[in-house]
């Protein structure tokens, strides 16, 4: 193993230790999803009976873009958090330390593609409680949680640039309305 995955794992670490201390980073990107899921299946319920092509509930397809849209709320955690480390002095500790630059954004960008696969797995078992079928199983979920984690962390690397080039948190936080056009598609 090189010295930058080493230390991308010990920061991840760190910072999946840190989410515990800040629930609303869990909790609140997942809320808005799974309260529209809930009050739209019930309102979209009969909608499957006017088929105008493919098969499936109106639920399955409903719980799928609210599980992608789990993962864009929740998709800015690596920006606040470094904007919180740049506030406490831990980046500039990290900017002298022996390891390489790319390893304190790897390390952040890994930490919410594991929260943001948590993301997916909740979203989805509340899906699955409410009605909704899971044509691909288990395989199917690991591989949702696997993308999701993925395109997360994607998206998550805007909101880290911003915290980079601003360290303000409300700017950072305003970054994230780049997401409404994703959100409306």
């Amino acid at each position: 193993m090189t010295a930058g995955v080493v230390a991308s794992g010990v920061l991840c670490r760190r910072a999946l230790r840190e989410i515990p201390r800040v629930p609303g980073r869990i909790v609140f990107p997942m809320l808005i999803p799974i309260v529209q899921m809930v009050l739209f299946a019930s309102v979209f319920e009969n909608f499957g009976q006017y088929r105008t092509g493919g098969a499936g509930s109106s639920l399955d397809f409903l719980a799928a873009g609210q599980v992608a849209l789990s993962v864009l709320v929740g998709a800015g955690g690596a920006g606040f958090q470094m904007v919180q480390d740049i506030d406490s002095g831990f980046f500039d500790k990290l900017r002298v330390a022996p390891i390489p630059r790319l390893s304190i954004v790897a390390g952040l960008l890994a930490t919410d593609a594991v929260r943001l696969s948590f993301h997916v797995l909740v979203v989805t078992c509340v899906a699955l409680a409410l009605g909704a079928k899971l044509a691909s199983g288990v395989l199917g979920l690991l591989a949702m949680m696997l993308l999701g984690g993925f395109f997360g962390a994607m998206w998550s690397g805007i909101a880290l640039n911003v915290a980079l080039r601003t360290k303000n948190a409300e700017i950072t936080g305003a970054s994230n309305v780049l997401i409404f056009p994703l959100y409306f598609g």
